[in-house]
């Protein structure tokens, strides 16, 4: 769902090529599969046919107040290095729980390794809601375990936001969902609304060690 977020995010914002389009839909044609807005951001082959991502992919990005640079990193435990890669590098983070799916085992892996790396700002972005019918009672519940979760690790969860979203039909991404009127406000918006300012440097040496030979 990460990929899929981002490339509706650039879709939906008009941040993408006509050229850019044609090229994913032909390949989408090609591979007799639906059009996929993950293709704008995986790039390599491997990436397009297994549909998940591997390496870190940086897109620069236009909202509706600020510039953002956003590092698309993966999600599975198999590449979990270039996951520390990218986060290593960012400012806040936008962590994607499935509605359908729940949380899982990487959500609470990654969101440990966020604090690890003194990433506090988040949105949690619960998407595949047109999966659950655009259940209020479903987002609710996965936002208060959540909670809970975030909680025992020390977060101030005054800085982090939920949001409910459909990456894929592009229900409150970009846009306001007609599907979820209860919903408080859109992905973009929550990105708008962070308050990020520089990470403290007076701490002790950290580093990703991103390869082993």
């Amino acid at each position: 769902g990460k990929s899929t977020t981002i490339g509706r995010l650039l879709y939906d914002s008009e941040s993408i090529t006509d050229d850019r389009v044609e090229e994913i839909q032909k390949y989408a044609e090609e591979l007799k599969r639906r059009f996929e807005f993950a293709y704008f951001l995986d790039a390599l082959e491997e990436e397009r046919r297994e549909q998940m991502t591997i390496e870190s992919t940086r897109v620069f990005f236009k909202g509706k107040e600020r510039l953002y640079t956003i590092i698309d990193s993966p999600g599975h435990k198999e590449f979990l290095k270039n996951m520390l890669t990218g986060a290593s590098q960012a400012e806040a983070a936008i962590v994607i729980v499935s509605a359908r799916e729940g949380i899982e085992e990487q959500t609470r892996r990654h969101i440990f390794l966020l604090k690890l790396l003194g990433i506090e700002r988040l949105v949690v972005a619960v998407n595949k809601m047109d999966a659950v019918g655009y259940r209020k009672e479903i987002f609710e519940k996965v936002r208060e375990e959540l909670t809970r979760f975030l909680e025992s690790l020390g977060f101030d969860l005054r800085r982090i936001s939920f949001v409910p979203i459909s990456a894929l039909e592009g229900d409150n991404v970009y846009r306001p969902s007609k599907h979820m009127p209860w919903a408080k406000s859109t992905l973009i918006e929550c990105l708008e609304a962070l308050e990020v300012e520089s990470r403290e440097l007076d701490k002790p040496l950290r580093f990703v060690v991103q390869d082993v030979y």
